[in-house]
Parts: structure tokens; sequence; C-alpha cells
């Protein structure tokens, strides 16, 4: 019984401390020592690992029966490994790369001692990871620190072949995995990167794109893994800053003079900090950092109605504080703490908005984790850590009223309509461990885990606008020509939403032989959203009623949650499957083969139209009298909106994906890589109404029978083509359901060629190119506005709704390099070929006659992406001085030139084409040529 409760208590704690996987914290070298030239395999040789990156002077292991090596949990950078054996002459092999989630193969051959000296190998380390079918792009602390771009993580990310606009080779916005130090950085609620920092910290940042392994939990997009420098033995930092202004700024709108208004930064400066080195030599370091960024932007045509400028500020503080302790070569802790503070007044400043139409939005991120390496022996070896996130974002109205859209003027005055301030937190906890076994059919490296998170979203809406006496405030109103309005009508509320993942992996990567690995992988999640208990009702201030006083009685609302409410629960398989064969049997090309299946993470947004404590409202319609003449619908959350439909429950969206690709080292330090992808986005959630479409012919055949709704055709003017238009017959009390719809859908092929080489002899190269192909209705870019489609309640988003989707970036070019040349002069830069991506004309059926329609009703005129935006030829350069003051100071001074071509590629344009607009009027540009100042002390 003892032993039982023992073994309880063990699970207990385990289970209660497992959660998100450190995600790629190291790297490993691995290998196999035989004896020259017979090639026997050689036990027992000892084997010394040095580096300035480890805590420890040295790591030792001793080959075992097989010949075999492993060095594992190395934090990245240059390694020095010495092979010694009696009677064997020492080997000594240098400037060996490590970078984060890879694996170096380093095959050494020892001869008999003919000499009591040491053999120094000169030869350059193997690029190619022989363990994984993950492509991944490493930028090393060199690269970061040289490169030209904007200082955050999104413009490194976006540097990755087939990634733009945070969009990773088709995959939606949302299925991105952003990790710092281990730590989940994915906004709990959005799922898009939630984390700001100094960008000086960072010794490595990697991106997979595909064929990433079972402990990788997300959906299909990157895994973004920044990797924090440590200190060192000895002390060293950096002060730089930077700093830009109106005068080093350009113009490009010369073909364009409606957009010639003063655009870009005023000034910006970044001054900061770092700071590492020895608390205990070869015991504990620390590092540290203090970053502040502050600039006034000058939005074009911002604010509308006005002639006087506003300019939009934005502050931010970023410090961080990292430990890193070796108690001795078995045990080794990291603890790290990350804060942003950010502030930027009208936020959402654009050229169609009044100043009181915008918020100010203030921003605060926390990160702390803490991290234990154990090693057992070695052959097995176990992580744990723990961490908490929390973001906290606060949009506070500058408008105390009403929020007005005109449209035949575009412009939005008034107010925004609310302040909305949102309290996210993550709490997640890992465990791990490693075996490995080099005696049963091959060899094996096998991988486990459990994890484990918990998050929580609190969010609270405050509307402005008259109240309607039953709780409803009037924060929104949209004005067409004629004044025929819209009035929507919503109540405040305090809601909360909690989402649990329990998360199971398994991988094995078994080398049945020398040339081939098999790389086997299968997850398990659990995930759940609730909704917790809650009876307080002192922010909300219609927390109970019906719309019976606008003619609707069915539609009431209680915004209490009397018990805990679990919403939906997933439960998903995702096997992982690779193949990688040595093509020569020199450790120099490969074949790599991969199927992955991806289940989308839980985000709290999906739970939008479910929670009981959520936007409650309705919209009307007003004629040009002042009259209602329409009830265009109801929102009541909760209470009408189940997840699932029937016998159809609620799946997590999934992806399946193949690729096949060929990876050569062509030269030392030089590699080429093609590789062929195929993906399939399927199970995407939306929201049906039941009320409007057949929702049970839909499930069950995949065909649409709206209800609710009368067809008429008309004809676009400009093509002479017939066009169909829908009118809402009358107003029904909706019926919403989160389902899976049978085509809700996205297909993704692509092609990518890439060559690199690594930094070595004082320069470094990364250039790619990708072809892409994306296409469906579900768009796979990111909008916090946008997060379900009317696709499943208006069947008007179905009017040429299939084709390419807006992120397509067809043909992608990108080339980035760096050279540290002689007499401290280095230069820097990228190139990039960018195709403009898709857009589609919308026009307005009641514009062109159609008068039962909604004002408000658009319909694509031709197939969805018909339209491109221009190609954009984008080039950056660094040119950099450095001055070496002494052993250990350093003075570099540089100028950044951005968009040195001056390209003015349209980024944004009119899509619709109404009486009262201009279709393809141009509204916004690449950003102009301009230049930023910076400076640098190294010591």
């Amino acid at each position: 019984m003892y032993k039982k409760l023992r073994i309880f208590a063990l699970l207990s704690i385990c289970i209660v401390g497992l959660a998100f996987s450190q995600v790629g914290l190291t790297g490993n070298i691995r290998g196999t020592v035989t004896l020259s030239p017979d090639e026997t395999v050689l036990p027992g040789v000892s084997v010394i690992l040095k580096s300035p990156a480890l805590v420890l002077k040295q790591l030792e292991t001793v080959t075992n029966e097989s010949g075999a090596y492993r060095l594992h949990s190395l934090p990245p950078g240059l390694y020095e490994i010495t092979f010694e054996m009696a009677g064997m002459d020492t080997v000594v092999r240098r400037e060996i790369s490590v970078s984060a989630d890879v694996t170096v193969t380093l095959d050494v051959k020892m001869r008999p001692a003919t000499l009591e000296t040491s053999i120094v190998v000169e030869a350059n380390a193997p690029i190619l990871d022989q363990q994984t079918t993950a492509v991944n792009t490493v930028l090393s602390a060199e690269f970061i620190r040289a490169i030209p771009t904007q200082r955050n993580l999104d413009s490194m990310m976006n540097m990755a072949p087939g990634v733009n606009g945070n969009v990773s080779m088709g995959a939606g916005a949302r299925d991105n995995n952003y990790n710092m130090d281990g730590v989940n950085t994915n906004d709990p609620e959005t799922g898009t990167n939630a984390a700001a920092f100094n960008i000086d910290i960072a010794e490595e940042i990697s991106v997979l794109t595909g064929g990433v392994r079972a402990e990788h939990v997300g959906g299909a997009g990157a895994v973004i893994n920044v990797i924090t420098k440590s200190g060192g033995n000895a002390f060293s930092g950096t002060l730089t800053g930077y700093y830009t202004n109106d005068k080093l700024l350009g113009d490009n709108t010369k073909k364009y003079p409606d957009l010639a208004k003063p655009t870009g930064n005023k000034f910006e400066i970044e001054p900061g900090f770092t700071l590492g080195g020895p608390i205990l030599k070869d015991k504990l370091w620390f590092f540290t950092s203090l970053n502040y960024y502050k600039n006034e932007e000058r939005i074009a045509g911002f604010p509308a109605l006005s002639a006087t400028e506003i300019l939009q500020p934005q502050t931010r503080l970023t410090p961080y504080v990292k430990l890193t302790f070796a108690s001795n070569q078995k045990n080794r802790f990291q603890a790290t703490f990350s804060y942003d503070a950010g502030k930027t007044n009208y936020s959402d400043a654009v050229w169609w908005r009044t100043a009181e139409a915008t918020s100010n939005l203030e921003e605060k991120t926390t990160a702390v984790a803490l991290h234990w390496n154990h090693t057992f022996n070695s052959s097995f070896y176990t992580n744990f850590s723990v961490a908490y996130f929390k973001v906290k974002l606060d949009w506070v109205n500058n408008g105390q009223g009403t929020s007005y859209w005109d449209a035949a003027n575009e412009v939005q005055y008034g107010s925004e309509g609310q302040d909305d301030l949102n309290d996210r937190q993550r709490f997640q906890a890992d465990v791990d461990g490693t075996l490995f076994k080099d005696d049963f059919l091959g060899s094996h490296e096998i991988k486990f885990g459990v994890q484990f998170q918990r998050a929580f979203w609190i969010r609270e809406i405050n509307v402005y606008g008259q109240d309607d006496g039953y709780g409803q405030h009037l924060g929104w109103v949209d004005i067409y020509p004629g004044n025929w309005r819209d009035r929507y009508w919503w109540a405040d509320f305090l809601s909360r939403v909690d989402v649990q993942k329990i998360g199971f992996f398994f991988s094995d990567a078994w080398a049945p032989i020398k040339r081939l690995t098999l790389s086997l992988g299968l997850r398990y999640d659990l995930d759940s959203t609730i909704f917790p208990k809650s009876t307080d009702t002192s922010q909300m201030s219609a927390p109970s009623g019906d719309f019976g006083y606008i003619g609707s009685p069915g539609d009431t609302w209680n915004m209490i949650v009397p018990e805990t409410i679990t919403a939906y629960s997933w439960k998903n398989f995702s096997p992982r499957l690779g193949l990688i064969f040595d093509v020569t049997n020199d450790g120099k090309t490969f074949l790599k083969a991969n199927y992955a299946r991806y289940t989308a993470p839980n985000y709290s947004f999906y739970a939008a139209y479910l929670n009981p404590v959520n936007w409650v409202g309705y919209c009307d319609g007003i004629d040009p009298d002042g009259n209602v003449y329409a009830l265009w619908w109801t929102r009541v959350p909760g209470t009408n909106t189940r997840a699932g439909y029937k016998d159809h429950k609620l799946e997590a969206p999934r992806s399946d994906e193949f690729s096949v690709g060929l990876e050569r080292e062509i030269f030392d330090d030089w590699s080429v890589m093609l590789r062929y992808t195929r993906r399939w986005d399927r199970k995407l959630i939306e929201t049906a109404d039941a009320s409007q479409l057949d929702l049970d012919e839909l499930m069950n055949s995949g065909r649409y029978i709206w209800t609710n709704w009368t067809p008429y055709t008309f004809t676009d003017p400009r093509t002479g083509k017939q066009l169909t238009a829908w009118s809402q017959n009358a107003y029904r009390a909706s019926q919403n359901y989160i389902i899976n719809p049978p085509d809700a859908k996205r297909d993704y092929k692509g092609f990518e060629i890439s060559l690199k080489k690594r930094f070595s002899h004082g320069w470094e190269l990364l250039s790619s190119y990708v072809y892409n192909d994306s296409r469906g209705m579900m768009d796979n870019y990111f909008s916090v506005y946008d997060s379900i489609s009317p696709f499943y309640n208006d069947p008007n988003a179905h009017e040429n709704a299939y084709g390419h989707l807006p992120a397509e970036t067809r043909h992608e070019f990108k080339l980035f390099g760096l050279i540290n040349g002689p007499l401290g002069i280095n230069v820097s830069g990228s190139f990039r070929y960018l195709s403009g991506n898709p857009y589609t004309r919308r026009v307005n059926p009641r514009d062109l006659g159609v008068a039962a329609v909604r004002s408000s009703t658009w319909v694509f005129a031709e197939p969805r992406g018909s339209s491109r935006l221009n190609n954009r030829f984008l080039v950056d350069l660094r040119l950099e001085k450095r001055f070496q003051m002494s052993n250990s100071i350093a003075i570099s001074a540089f100028c950044d030139i951005f968009n040195l071509l001056n390209d003015d590629a349209i980024d944004s344009i009119q899509t619709d084409d109404a009486s009262w607009t201009t279709y393809n009027e141009v509204f916004g540009l690449e950003f102009p040529r301009y230049f930023r100042l910076g400076a640098r002390i190294e010591f």
C-alpha cells in the first residue's frame, strides 16, 4: 500500500508539473569513433567538450561498446572536441557550430599513436542535420547584430524562406508557435506573438518551417525559437543606440500626387545596453539587458476632417534578466525574467479616422521561466520546466460617444465605440526524457514527455453611446448614401474564458542502418474550453433580459455563469513520420521525406460565440426619415449558440502535410536544398446560423440551402457578367452553431530552393526562392475583427468566394548577407523580390439597383484573388566602420538604408467598386527610402 501511494504521489507531481515542452533550447553533438583504416569501432574513447558557451570548464563522456558518443543539451555556440585514448593519436576538432534543435553528426577516425602529439583536424564540421526532416533557418548572433532590419521578432521571422506577413508556407497566421527561452509567447486569446523584447538579447533565432517533430505543439505554421544570451566567465556587454528622423526620410509618392502627404517617423530613438558575466566562475552566470524605444510617427492623412497634424507617439521599455547555473555535469539550471511595457497613443490611426475615433493602447507582457536539465547517465537525461506568461492589453477610447462611419465620404468620427480591456495569462510546465539505445535493431534516440497548460482570458467591454433604456448602448452607426443607416446596439460585459491542454508525445529517431534514419512520432492532446462559475454582475449594465421590446422576445440572455461550463473538448492524435536517407553515404547528401498531421492550438477566441457572458446586442436599419424599417440581427451568446451540430461534434482544425526534398553540402559551410510541400487544412472552425441555412443538408451533403433568403441577379457594369445577390426575407431569432463545415478548408502547394553559407571566414549568406499557391475560401491572414467569417450565415459571402488567398506571395526571392571586411569596414544587406498579394474587386448590389438588398451588402465581382498588387523590389543596406580600441573594447558606427531603390509598390488599394468610391484608388505605398544611424560600444 505504501509503495502504491509513493507511485501515485510521484505521478501526481509529474502531472502537475508538466506542460509545454521545453522547445529547442539546446542542440546536440553525436557520432561514432572508429579505427582507421579498417573502421573498427572504438569503445572507451574519452570525448572532452569545451566552449565559451558552457558554464562548466568542460563536459566529458566516453564512447560506448558501439563506438558511439553523444553530447546533449548544448547551448548554441562554437565548440572544440578532443578525442583521447591510450595508444591512439589525440584528435581535436574545432569550430563545431551547434544550434538549438539541431543535432550535429561528427564521426571521427583515430590512428595508432606514432608520436606523443595531437592531430588537429581543420576540416569543417558537417552542416546538415541527419536526425530530422524539419527545415530550420538559423539566424546567428552575428547575423542578428549585423543585418539591417526592423528590430523585432516579426522581421526576423519573415527572413525565413516561405514566410511573409507571418504566414508560413500557406498556413494560417494563427498557426505559428512562438517561444523565448522555452516560454510559449503566443497570445492565449488570438494565437499571434505577444512578446516584445530587445533583439540584442538573442544568441540565436531559429525558424522551423515544416517537418517539425512530435514534441512541438501547435498548428502547421512556423515554430519560432528565440535563445537568449547567458553571460560568460568574463564580463562583457554592449551599449547601443539607433536614431532616425524625418530629415532622413525620402519620398516615393511622385506617381501618386494624392498621397503626397507627410508620413513616416518624425523621429525614432532606441538606446539600450546588455551586460553579462560570472557571479561564480564555472558555476553561475548572469545576463541582463535594458532597452528603451520611443518614436513619433506621421500617419498619412491622419486625422481625417482636420488640417492639424497629430502624431502617433509610442514608447516601450524592455528589461530582461537571466541566470544560468551548473552545479556539476549532471545538473544545469536556468531562470529567466522578461518584461515589456509599451504605450501607443492613437494606436489605430489611419487616414479615414478622426482623432476621437481612435484608442490609446497600453500593453504589458511578463514572462518568467525555470528550467532544470538532469543527466542520469550517458543514455538518459530529462528536462523539467515551469513558466508563466501574462499579456495585459487595454484599448481606451479617445472619444466618449457613438462611433459613426460615413460610407460615402469614407470617414469614421465621433468615437471608436468602446473601451476594450484584456488580461490574458498562461501557466505552463514541462517534463520530458530522452533515452539512447544502440543495440536494438539499430540505434534509437527516443524522446517522450507530458505537457500541460492552463490559460485564461478576462475581457471587459465598456460601450459608449446613448442607452436604449434596456441596457444596450448605441456603439456604432453606419451611414450610407441617401442617409440610410444601420445602428449597432451593445451591452457592457465582463467575461472569462479558460483553456486547458494536456499533451503527450513520443518520438524515435531510429537508424536501422547507418545511412537511414526514420523519424517516428506521435502526439496525443486533450484540449478543453471552460467558462468558470461567475456571479459578478457589477460591471454589466444588462446581465439578463430579452429583446421583446424590439420585436424578438425569443432572444433572451443571462450574462451570468451559475456553474462551471465545459464548452467543448478535443481529443487528437497527430502522427509525425519522416525519412532521412544518406544518398551518397558520406553525410553530405540527404533525401528527406515527411508526413505530419498538426492540430490547431485551442485559443480562447474560438469560444467567443459560446460564452454566456459576451457581446449582447442588435442591429436595426433606419430610413432617411429616421424610422426603423428593419431588424437585421440580434446577438445573444451562449443561450442560442452551441458547439457542434447534432451528431457532428466540434473537432480541432487540422493540417496534413507532405514534403519531399533533397539537401546537399556542396562545399565547406555551403548547402543547397530543394523541397516540395503539399498541405491540406481541414476541419476549420466557423459559425453557422440554422435559422438562415439548412445545416442538416450542409453537414450531410455539403449543399447550401438558404431558408430565409431570396436571390436577385444583376449585371456588373464593368464586365457585363451576371452576379447574384441575396436579400434576407425576414428577421429570425438566430440559432448559431460552432461547426466544422465540409468546405471550410485551405489547400497549399509550394516549391523551395535555398542556398546557404553559414558564417565563416568573415561572411555569411542566406538565399532562397519559393513558389507559393494557396487556395480556398478561409483566409490565412490574421485580423482580430475577422475571427469568424460570414460564409455560413450570409449567402452573399459565397459569390466568387473560392480562389487565391490574400496572404499568398506567389513568387518570393530573398537574399541576405554580411561581410566583415578589412580595416573594420563591414557591409550587410538584403534583397527581396515579392509578388504582389491577391485582391478582389467588390460591388454593392444596392448601388447597382437591387433595392431589396441591404446597403452594407458587398459581393465579389470576380473570382477571388483575380487581381494583384504591385510586385515589390526591396533592397536594404548597412555600412559599418568598426574601431578596435583595445583587446576588450570596440566602437562601431553604422548607417542603415532601407528601401534603397525607393520602391513605390502599392500595399493598400480601394477594392470596393461603387458610385461613391474610386475603384483601385491607391491608399498606401511601400515605406519610402530612409536612413537610420546607429552606434555600438562592445566591452
